[in-house]
């Protein structure tokens, strides 16, 4: 692995721990727009969001990603219960994963709601989003060149 950490290792990572799981749906790295007719379940991966925050004015930057984990369900019936077990079932391998909290530098903020979504079919579930601050450094494009960290102090006092 390489020294950075980029938002795709971590689906990949993510992607991998959930599917490990027993009478785990297959999961995908972006958005599910539909169910496979072969299942009840279908979880996607994504992170929307990859944020550096700027500390005080020496020119160093709080990184924080955000990763979002769907679950989708067929069963318009019991979709909730369904629903909430994966969920449950999600965060418990994740969390129980030494090598998944390895990753953080602290716990990272958890939220989770229910979607309902009627575009092109009736979608419903539940949402896992997770945000906080990797253990690695990461590497951010700008249009200017890569932020890493406290590496660009160098460019400011120029």
């Amino acid at each position: 692995m390489s020294e950075y950490y980029a938002r795709s290792d971590l689906m990949a990572f993510v992607k991998t721990k959930i599917e490990a799981r027993p009478d785990s749906p297959a999961a995908v790295i972006g958005r599910v727009t539909e169910i496979p007719d072969d299942q009840e379940k279908a979880v996607s991966i994504y992170a929307p969001a990859d944020g550096m925050s700027p500390i005080g004015s020496a020119w160093q930057f709080m990184p924080s990603v955000s990763l979002s984990i769907e679950v989708h369900v067929r069963d318009l019936n019991n979709w909730c219960a369904v629903a909430e077990a994966e969920t449950t079932s999600i965060i418990q391998a994740l969390f129980a994963d030494g090598d998944f909290r390895k990753l953080w530098k602290r716990p990272p903020e958890v939220e989770i709601k229910q979607f309902v979504h009627r575009d092109g079919g009736p979608l419903v579930g539940e949402i896992i989003s997770m945000s906080g601050e990797l253990t690695r450094p990461r590497v951010v494009s700008i249009s200017a060149g890569e932020l890493q960290g406290v590496d660009i102090q160098q460019g400011a006092s120029e």
